[in-house]
């Protein structure tokens, strides 16, 4: 006759293992997505990129800014044009800045003067409206890097928008 109590052994052991496992793959599959999402945050290098706005202009409906020393490879800039009457049309403009590199765009195409059309490298805005630069308006800028996955990131305005003037 055979021991049952061996055999209760053996299937209690056997029972626990397999939850054990069967723990590790559920914790496994919640704990990856996060993990990926933190090193996908942290190669695109937002902690190194330095940019500033030096100039915004009325007239001409132009900002200027200026990149820093440190940082990677940069896919493009946001301009965010922080308007008085509580919104912030922004734009994308994707080219390659190189550090200590000083660039003017145009954010918005004067009919008045035909030199000086919105700069290519820059899309319309999310709205699809031009955007106006008016008095009293700020301007600040946010880099785009390119993750490893091949996403798109834009990084945190640099945190000292500029005050536009003529």
């Amino acid at each position: 006759m055979l021991n049952k109590k061996a055999i209760s052994a053996v299937v209690t052991t056997v029972l626990i293992i397999l939850i054990s496992i069967a723990a590790v793959i559920i914790l496994w599959i919640v704990i990856r997505p996060m993990i990926e999402q933190t090193g996908n945050a942290l190669t695109g290098s937002c902690l190194d990129v330095q940019l500033e706005v030096t100039n915004c202009n009325i007239t001409d409906e132009s900002v200027t800014f200026e990149r820093g020393a440190g940082g990677g490879d940069i896919a493009g800039v946001k301009f965010l044009i922080e308007q008085s009457v509580e919104s912030t049309p922004t734009i994308n403009c994707y080219f390659a800045v190189t550090p200590l590199q000083t660039k003017k765009f145009y954010i918005s195409p004067d009919t008045s003067t035909p030199t000086h059309p919105i700069s290519p490298e820059c899309a319309t805005t999310e709205s699809g409206n031009p955007i106006q630069i008016n008095p009293d308006d700020k301007a600040d800028i946010a880099a785009i890097i390119t993750l490893e996955n091949g996403d798109e990131k834009v990084c945190n305005p640099s945190g000292t928008p500029y005050l536009c003037s003529t």
